[in-house]
């Protein structure tokens, strides 16, 4: 089957924001995962979630790693455990925070005394963020930023922290609807980010992140066309790929074509894979498109945009995940061009968001979405210091990865990201 290709249409690639670099949060176990966990350090196998694997990923249940979520003749080891063995009651709660077990570390840090240093107030915010509760963050964000000032609690401590700090609260701040909190701190953060980044290209990546996290505040105060202008203007910059000028409908060589190709192929396949009923819908949709049929060919082409992702290479039967990705994104473009016809503009800005590799708001949880240790000197000990690799710190900037043992390589995944 081809694709149908009508006037002014190719699939295409989408931008690309940066490059994909490893983070390991989640993974599936199968019988071949613990030797792999193993090989790795203990805080690094610590840091995975474990599931059991079934025949699919929907039916797995995310866990912590411990020997009581492998099967009876594999056991995994309590890594989990024996790290925070190792650890002070504040470096627990640095880890937990983490490791994305947000009511574990609020519990933990609610027993440690005098926990109203920066340090302590910073990974109470994090953690309440990370469960959604928005103001309770951004209000503890407000606090560990005061903490900061002459003369108040935590000063004598050092609390600098560094640009993760500020995506954090200008997330809570955009999420919460504040403005003002959410400009005060993308100003900094690029500042932040050239005194203390893990590499010397996280400045270049930082200042695009900046870019988007500006659009969303725009697009959260319900200004929809302005933010739609501002994320068309990103795209803008690798050419034209929306090409909005041009109309939805194709001439008549293209129309004769999409009739042809409609009146051949009435029915969806049945039985099919995801690449192969992805490429009827996208072909379908730009047939009804060209015909002028635009009520169907957007039925058709959200439902193309619609297609679910594999959670795990082996589960794709055979299908290629960059071709799925290419027929998604090329649906999502005809349905920004569509509703931008329309002047559906909070549509408009809804699809663009998904072409990005990390959908912006998506993306505020997941990237540069972790704490570096040296931003929390009041919280954690030497001995925390010793047994941490401040590398896992960049390795968690990006989203969460599956790991498929089959193939020894981490695998991205989309929406994995949880609050726990």
């Amino acid at each position: 089957m081809q694709f149908y290709l009508s006037a002014g249409f190719s699939l295409v690639g989408r931008v690309v924001s940066a490059p994909l670099i490893f983070c390991a949060l989640t993974v599936f176990y199968t019988p071949a995962l613990a030797e792999s966990l193993d090989e790795m350090s203990l805080e690094k196998a610590a840091y995975h979630h474990i599931a059991v694997v079934g025949t699919s990923s929907k039916s797995a249940a995310t866990s912590t790693a411990s020997s009581k979520t492998a099967p009876a003749n594999k056991r995994l080891r309590d890594y989990k455990g024996e790290y925070m063995k190792k650890l002070s009651p504040g470096g627990k709660v640095y880890f937990l925070a983490c490791r994305r077990d947000y009511k574990e570390a609020l519990a933990l840090l609610a027993k440690i005394p005098k926990n109203n240093t920066g340090s302590h107030l910073y990974v109470k915010a994090f953690c309440l963020e990370g469960l959604d509760r928005h103001a309770e963050a951004l209000k503890c964000y407000r606090a560990a930023k005061a903490s900061m000032k002459v003369g108040t609690a935590g000063s004598a401590y050092g609390f600098n922290p560094g640009f993760r700090f500020y995506f954090q609260s200008a997330a809570a701040a955009i999420n919460a609807g504040s403005e003002k909190d959410c400009l005060e701190d993308l100003d900094v953060i690029e500042e932040k980010s050239l005194q203390r980044s893990p590499n010397s290209n996280y400045p270049r990546y930082v200042r695009a992140e900046i870019k988007k996290r500006r659009i969303c505040m725009v697009e959260r105060k319900g200004l929809h066309k302005e933010a739609f202008e501002k994320y068309l203007a990103l795209f803008s910059e690798t050419g034209d790929q929306f090409k909005l000028s041009q109309p939805l409908t194709g001439d008549a060589q293209s129309k004769s074509r999409a009739a042809a190709w409609l009146q051949a192929n009435p029915n969806r396949p049945q039985g099919v894979s995801a690449e192969k009923l992805g490429i009827y819908l996208l072909t379908a949709g730009k047939a009804n498109l060209s015909m002028g049929n635009i009520p169907q060919a957007t039925a058709i082409l959200k439902e193309a945009a619609a297609i679910e992702m594999p959670h795990l290479v082996w589960e794709s039967g055979g299908d290629d995940p960059r071709v799925l990705r290419m027929i998604k994104d090329e649906s999502r473009k005809l349905l920004v061009k569509i509703y931008f016809k329309q002047k559906n503009y909070p549509l408009c800005c809804r699809y663009i968001r998904e072409i990005f590799n990390d959908e912006p708001f998506q993306a505020m949880k997941t990237r540069y979405n972790t704490i570096s240790m040296y931003d929390v000197p009041q919280l954690v000990s030497e001995q925390d210091m010793k047994e941490h690799d401040e590398r896992l710190e960049a390795d968690m900037d990006l989203k969460d990865f599956i790991f498929d043992p089959r193939r020894r390589q981490f695998a991205n995944v989309e929406g994995v990201s949880k609050k726990r």
